[in-house]
């Protein structure tokens, strides 16, 4: 009778080995570098030391400060971050167009509400009553950073949108 052979089960590489390989080449090429930084110059920020394939940005500044992640559970659209947008894309425009007629004329910027908005969420989270109205939740709790982008940038995007401006 013979033997059962033995399979021998071989790895295969890993996304770590991938990724090892590929900053490997890429420090020894630095055609590979620019084109995956996507800079046509030779940039002192980028971290050559970790280019691989990945969501992870190359720059350190931005790898610490951004996740790679993404929670979809976090809320976004609540109730609360519309109701502060929709107040920013008011008032913003509406100081705009009183301060127009100024001389010198003063201009506030997106960057108000975006300063702005996240200690106006912050108050609202600890503030407002958890009720619900109609379905939605007025406070569905912490503030979230999600909820500050749409704020921001509804603030940005209706930053000069009822302002008249004179034509030429």
């Amino acid at each position: 009778m013979a033997e059962p052979q033995q399979v021998v089960h071989q790895e295969s590489p890993t996304s770590k080995d991938y990724e090892k390989h590929v900053d490997e080449v890429a420090i020894q090429n630095p055609d590979v570098i620019a084109e995956m930084a996507g800079a046509q110059f030779e940039d002192p920020n980028l971290d050559k030391g970790h280019l691989a394939l990945e969501d992870d940005s190359p720059y350190p500044e931005v790898r610490s400060a951004v996740a790679n992640t993404d929670d979809p559970d976090m809320p976004v659209a609540t109730l609360r971050a519309w109701f502060i947008g929709i107040l920013w894309a008011v008032i913003i425009p509406g100081v705009n167009q009183f301060f127009f007629f100024r001389f010198p004329a003063v201009t506030v910027t997106g960057i108000v509400a975006q300063l702005l908005s996240f200690p106006i969420g912050r108050a609202a989270a600890a503030w407002v009553p958890n009720w619900t109205i109609f379905g939605f939740r007025l406070n569905p709790g912490p503030f979230t950073v999600k909820e500050h982008v749409l704020i921001t940038v509804s603030g940005i995007f209706c930053n000069s949108m009822l302002v008249i401006k004179p034509r030429n």
